[in-house]
């Protein structure tokens, strides 16, 4: 049987087991545009609700809109130009957001850099990317400057830190954050869907990490497949997120999703089981990603039976080292609610925009998590996934192991400056997962 056939078939016992209700096609809200284009219309529909929440911040989609205008004013008039790569080297704050969207709207590419990043893996990244500015906190200001005089960054900016001295570096032109907010906004988003707009950096495992090349139609197709995947469409989705932005799968949980399809994001920089509590009941949370242990840790709460999470109704799990079982599920229920089933969150990875794979729907009976080899769901609509001979790339037989092979409208178009590495992962516009 050649691949065609052979997806045919797969899509045809997907298509028996599909939950009812959940889409078969990509659905989008507003549809097919730019990230800042959702938000510009959702300021226009919704400005007052709110968009980003961080700590006692609290940004609507009127001032979103605004102030990722005016970064991406302050990129062009500091002659930054589309195609130049921007640095974000923060943890989980309003200006990570505000940079990231304004990036884009520059036409410029965004290069999430990890925040705990030490020298010469910030030397690495900024010098790969030629990132040209950068944003970084002003606990980090000085070690990324250290490493920036190597590379081709010649603006830093600085978030907080008012009241505190700007790193001196002979080079560096370091600026403070409130300097960019005054100036002019760019009106007219960059609106090419196809141009190269973000370098998600991933591996280091066989070697140097490698900078994923993403764009605007990979993210807004991530977004909203992934809504429609896990029953999102139409539902008022406000989601926490304290897994990293910069990672990808922050990105998406903490940024693109809610962001796209007109929601709430709460940042938080680091989990605490308390204020996780606190947060879900304060701005009633509907979903998040967070490992299995951080779901014990609300669990191991006195009185958590009693505190009112009735709106989390998609907490999605990462099996990192414990294992989501039967009985972790259970508990969940019991003390939170019937409506909220504990699961997991999605199989994927960053050269496909992380959210390939996702068992929503599954939970009856745990097929899920009893199922054997392990059970992943369903791909995302729009996307494919067959197993073939790793040495042939022949399709395998139903149940036998292999090679998974990804296709989807939000596969990497290559490897930043690596045509060798590209080649090895990318056949066609198939990915592979070793």
């Amino acid at each position: 049987m050649d691949l065609t056939q052979h997806l045919d078939e797969i899509r045809r016992r997907q298509e028996r087991v599909r939950p009812a209700g959940l889409p078969r096609d990509v659905v989008h809200p507003l549809g097919e545009r730019a990230v800042p284009e959702y938000v510009d219309e959702w300021a226009r529909r919704q400005p007052e609700r709110a968009a980003v929440v961080h700590d006692d911040v609290v940004i609507d989609y009127r001032e979103l809109a605004d102030r990722h205008a005016r970064w991406a004013g302050w990129l062009r008039a500091k002659g930054v130009a589309p195609g130049e790569r921007v640095g974000i080297h923060t943890g989980n704050v309003p200006e990570f957001v505000i940079a990231f969207l304004g990036t884009l709207r520059a036409g410029c590419v965004h290069v999430p850099v990890n925040p705990m990043f030490q020298h010469a893996e910030l030397v690495h990244e900024l010098g790969d990317s030629d990132a040209s500015v950068v944003v970084t906190s002003a606990p980090l200001a000085q070690r990324l400057c250290d490493a920036a005089v190597q590379t081709r960054v010649r603006t830093v900016v600085v978030p907080g830190g008012e009241g505190d001295p700007l790193p001196s570096v002979e080079g560096i032109e370091v600026v403070r954050w409130s300097d960019t907010v005054t100036a002019h906004p760019l009106a007219e988003p960059a609106r090419d869907l196809e141009a190269l707009a973000a370098l998600n950096y991933t591996g280091g495992t066989t070697g140097l990490p490698k900078g994923c090349e993403h764009t605007q139609r990979h993210m807004v197709y991530t977004a909203v497949s992934a809504a429609g995947a896990n029953g999102l469409v139409g539902a008022e989705i406000v989601s926490l997120c304290f897994i990293p932005v910069f990672w990808i799968a922050g990105e998406d949980t903490g940024i693109l999703i809610p962001l796209v399809m007109g929601g709430t994001t709460v940042l938080l920089e680091r989990w605490e089981a308390a204020t996780v509590v606190d947060l879900v009941e304060r701005h009633r949370v509907t979903m998040t990603a967070a490992t299995v242990e951080s779901y014990l840790d609300i669990l191991a709460l006195p009185g958590i039976a009693e505190r009112d999470l009735s709106s989390f109704t998609a907490p999605m799990a990462m099996s990192f080292v414990r294992k989501l079982t039967p009985d972790v599920r259970r508990r969940w229920s019991q003390a939170v609610g019937p409506g909220s089933v504990l699961r997991e969150g999605s199989y994927g990875m960053t050269e496909s925009h992380t959210v390939d794979v996702v068992p929503y729907g599954f939970h009856d009976g745990d097929h899920d998590l009893l199922s054997e080899p392990v059970f992943c769901g369903l791909p995302v609509p729009g996307t494919d996934v067959v197993v073939v001979d790793p040495v042939t790339a022949e399709p395998m037989g139903f149940g036998e192991s292999g090679e998974i092979l990804l296709r989807s409208p939000s596969i990497m178009t290559r490897y930043w400056r690596n045509p060798a590495a590209t080649a090895e992962q990318l056949r066609g516009r198939l990915a592979a997962h070793r």
